[in-house]
């Protein structure tokens, strides 16, 4: 059932209504900068540590108090990193900041921006929406095949070579070993 709506929103081109291509996050690097911070939502406990080290650059959102980048390059390089190192769920990473876009449109507003507050989630393990990265991957794919280019230059979301080895090991495995790791992401993946 699922697929079929997936495939009716995918003819009607109503995938990404609201992907128009923007970061989310303010850009303050320099232009010539290719890396950005990205915060997994989906993941973070809401601890604040990357806030409390480099506040310039991470906010908590609100409405689930999970952490957010509001401002690339805020803080200093060492300060962003000993906020990524800080983090007790490496849920904060360097990608790439043609990535940016995607990643940051489908934790705030698309497929993985279904969540629950931060007690909720951690009273409640495997009720989780999809990985972002995942998410981004199947939102470009999908762009792709309406013929729609992002960012104006047919960027697809690659991912770096880790990435896309984590990305073939899980696809790789049965759907039974899946669904008992992460049942709702296996329409996704097929």
């Amino acid at each position: 059932m699922r697929l079929a709506y997936d495939e009716e929103r995918r003819r009607n081109g109503s995938v990404a209504a609201g992907f128009d291509g923007r970061m989310r996050s303010y850009w303050n690097g320099e232009p010539e900068e290719e890396q950005g911070t990205f915060v997994d939502e989906t993941t973070c406990i809401g601890c604040r540590m990357c806030n409390n080290i480099a506040p310039n650059t991470f906010t908590m959102e609100g409405e689930h108090g999970r952490a957010r980048v509001f401002c690339q390059w805020g803080n200093e390089r060492d300060e962003i990193q000993d906020a990524i190192d800080s983090c007790p769920v490496d849920c904060i990473h360097w990608v790439r900041k043609q990535e940016l876009p995607i990643l940051e449109y489908v934790v705030q507003e698309g497929a993985a921006s279904k969540r629950v507050g931060v007690a909720i989630m951690n009273g409640n393990p495997g009720q989780r929406p999809p990985d972002p990265f995942d998410a981004a991957f199947h939102l470009s794919r999908r762009l792709e095949e309406q013929g729609q280019e992002w960012m104006g230059r047919g960027n697809t979301f690659d991912g770096d070579k880790l990435s896309k080895e984590i990305r073939n090991a899980w696809l790789n495995l049965s759907e039974e070993v899946r669904a008992k790791g992460w049942g709702n992401f296996i329409e996704g993946s097929q």
